[in-house]
């Protein structure tokens, strides 16, 4: 085999692999990633295949260390495995960025541990794990409880002093 369509295919079962046995994010079983894999390939197609074609190439690749097979639009099918290797493990690690304590159901159980993310949707769970790592959540509601603050200018400070030091 040669050796860019070895590196390919190496890349595509390592991201599998990662995500299986270590990542465990549940991202490959949701539709929306394969709905953004569909729109990543259809931009992949229009840029790889201008800087490849063969009529004017900006892309050279040695032919001995490829398939040979170059479709669509002149692109080597190598670079599929290797953009979906790219993308989907970027994705993968963005999730599984959102953080441990993002992952952990109501009942205590974490994503890691079992085969599909705890509390559903791969989306909740991220969005809800950035929200949580940031404090967005618990800010608005406070935000909602209370009025905000007075700015007070330096005036009323000065004048507040005063008050106190009179007292």
């Amino acid at each position: 085999m040669p050796e860019y369509t070895a590196l390919a295919v190496l890349s595509v079962l390592l991201t599998l692999a990662a995500e299986r046995f270590w990542l465990r994010t549940g991202v490959l079983r949701t539709a929306r990633f394969w709905a953004a894999m569909g729109i990543v390939a259809v931009f992949q197609v229009l840029v790889d295949g201008w800087l490849t074609k063969q009529s004017a190439p900006i892309v050279l690749y040695d032919a001995s260390q490829t398939l040979g097979v170059r479709r669509p639009w002149d692109i080597p099918v190598e670079d599929f495995l290797f953009g979906f290797s790219m993308v989907t493990l970027t994705i993968l690690l963005w999730v599984r960025a959102a953080g441990r304590e993002a992952l952990h159901d109501p009942a205590g159980a974490v994503a890691d541990d079992r085969d599909e993310p705890a509390g559903g949707d791969v989306d909740d769970v991220v969005l809800a794990g950035v929200d949580e790592r940031r404090g967005h959540e618990q800010r608005i509601r406070q935000d909602h409880r209370a009025d905000p603050p007075r700015h007070r200018g330096p005036e009323e400070q000065r004048d507040e002093e005063r008050r106190a030091g009179v007292q």
